[in-house]
């Protein structure tokens, strides 16, 4: 990512990420929080904090068995798209440093391409 996309992440306060199980069965979910709840930790990689949401899992158990994960940033005022695919790991709270307090669980994504759509 370059510096563009970098401060496009850190003032999102909502995303989209597509994850796909070992069977080939996608889901797709709405992630979202105050700006800056995402942290860029390096040009290649992004941690984002797992907030309650439905208690299904989808997203976290597909990504458990298969990491292979696409996150969607739409700029809603512009109508432009920043697409990442990567790979996702899970981090669980015994991992975790205390600057996410109480969401027990973060993801890691590490960006293998990234596509802007203007």
């Amino acid at each position: 990512m370059d510096r563009e996309q970098e401060n496009w992440i850190s003032i999102a306060d909502t995303f989209y990420i597509g994850t796909t199980n070992d069977k080939g069965e996608m889901d797709a979910s709405h992630l979202g929080g105050n700006p800056g709840f995402i942290r860029i930790l390096d040009a290649e990689t992004l941690l984002v904090p797992d907030y309650q949401g439905n208690s299904l899992y989808n997203t976290l158990g597909n990504i458990q068995s298969n990491p292979l994960t696409g996150l969607l940033f739409i700029d809603y005022n512009h109508g432009h798209l920043l697409q990442l695919t990567g790979v996702g790991s899970l981090i669980w709270e015994e991992e975790a440093d205390d600057s996410f307090s109480g969401t027990g669980l973060l993801v890691r994504i590490r960006s293998v391409a990234v596509h802007v759509i203007l």
